[in-house]
């Protein structure tokens, strides 16, 4: 163990040296993948993080900075009490609130929009252990949701601890098929299972 003030010893970079890099999601994916090679995993990816008080236009700002398009909403204590997603800054959602309340786009708060915690749509992670990216799919058509979290228990079992997410988007475009569709139920995953036969 070095003594304070003690030089640390040095090497020099040898040929063929090469950087630590963070689990990227695969190019191609099948339904029968393991369902965690969708995860966008928060170890490797931070979490973005926006406050109940702001604006949507500061969620475009940050979301500008971010490439997973999900915001999620903390209060003062870091306790996760939304999410805001793209679709909801961009989408139907916000024109129909300026319409209904008129009032201007950068009027419109984040919760107005954002999608309370006891909606959003969460796995835990235990289920996950065994299942397919099919498997993740089918729950998201079938609760015509975009965006699952995946979660744990924390110790006293009062909370969640949540370790990553998995965005409809992000699955469809590795498939190279809309998962998104509004058109949701029974039909798009018969149309999926003719489309990717496992």
């Amino acid at each position: 163990m070095p003594k304070a003030y003690d030089k640390i010893p040095t090497v020099t970079l040898l040929a063929k040296s090469q950087f630590v890099q963070a689990p990227k999601t695969p190019m191609i994916t099948h339904l029968n993948d393991p369902a965690l090679t969708m995860m966008i995993n928060l170890e490797h990816t931070p979490a973005e993080t926006i406050s109940i008080h702001d604006h949507i236009t500061d969620a475009i700002l940050i979301e500008k900075a971010s490439t997973d398009h999900v915001l999620f909403v903390t209060d003062d204590h870091h306790n996760i009490i939304g999410i805001l997603t793209a679709e909801d800054v961009h989408g139907e959602k916000s024109y129909q609130i300026m319409q209904d309340k008129r009032i201007k786009r950068s009027d419109i708060s984040v919760k107005m929009v954002m999608t309370p915690f006891d909606q959003v749509l969460c796995l835990e992670s235990e289920n996950l252990l065994y299942a397919k990216v099919s498997n993740v799919i089918v729950t998201l058509i079938e609760s015509k949701q975009h965006y699952a979290l995946v979660v744990d228990k924390s110790a006293n079992g009062s909370a969640y601890l949540v370790k990553g997410f998995f965005w409809a988007s992000l699955i469809g475009q590795a498939l190279g098929s809309d998962i998104t569709s509004t058109d949701v139920g029974a039909q798009s995953i018969a149309e999926l299972q003719r489309e990717f036969p496992l």
